[in-house]
């Protein structure tokens, strides 16, 4: 492990360890699990297997904040329209414009998370990530990364990227507690995958970073409740 270490340190230019501001633009791809009638192959083949998302990532020395692309932000997707045998099947998949705000000075993260036209603010301390730093290797950009892994629960492994070239503890949404930016994020191999497409080293423009002050004041705990209680009214509403 020391060997791999001083051999990404000797690839690291000594310039852009006193970069410790700036943005990082991710393409985050989540698999979609669809439930197909039986019978509907067919009229379903249109149906998006994955869906992608812009997101960004703005940092300084104490603080980040992740949020959606401001490109995205009020826009529609693209409409996806299926039918056959008389009838006709359209949606859109409209992304919220969610943000996660923290202060690692404080340990403070603030999420803004917004569900079924309402905004709600999940307040709670920083978490501390278990990770165990691997021996693999690889580039995301013209950045060379590091991988380590770490277990969120019994069923979900997450396998981060990370550079030293970039020496803040930072990444996407919550994600930080390595000796580097993570520029890639893998959720049980394929199931949501996070890489980063754009980075760039530099002053923010002032307020850019923003702690998310408009919501409901809630817990983690009381919003999964109600999200669960949201999504078992909608499935009563249309059916399942």
């Amino acid at each position: 492990m020391k060997s791999l270490i001083i051999l990404l340190a000797g690839l690291i230019p000594v310039t852009i360890f006193g970069q410790k501001e700036g943005t990082i633009v991710y393409d985050e791809t989540v698999k979609l699990e669809i439930k197909i009638p039986e019978g509907m192959e067919e009229v379903f083949a249109k149906m998006p297997k994955s869906k992608t998302s812009k997101k960004v990532l703005y940092f300084n020395g104490e603080e980040s904040l992740y949020s959606l692309h401001k490109d995205k932000v009020g826009s529609e997707d693209d409409e996806i329209s299926m039918g056959g045998d008389g009838f006709q099947f359209r949606f859109k998949m409209n992304e919220p414009d969610n943000r996660t705000y923290i202060n690692r000075e404080s340990k403070e993260v603030v999420r803004k998370q917004d569900l079924l036209g309402k905004s709600f603010l999940i307040e709670k301390e920083l978490r501390k990530y278990e990770w165990k730093i691997g021996s693999d290797m690889r580039k995301v950009l013209d950045y060379v990364c590091m991988n380590a892994i770490t277990r969120l629960d019994d069923s979900t492994s997450v396998v981060a990227w990370f550079t030293s070239q970039i020496p803040i503890s930072i990444g996407p949404s919550e994600y930080q507690g390595l000796p580097g930016a993570i520029l890639a994020l893998e959720y049980n191999g394929n199931e949501r995958i996070i890489v980063a497409s754009e980075v760039v080293l530099g002053p923010l423009d002032e307020g850019i970073i923003e702690k998310p002050a408009k919501g409901k004041k809630v817990s983690q705990e009381e919003f999964d409740t109600i999200r669960k209680e949201k999504m078992a009214e909608m499935q009563a509403e249309h059916g399942g």
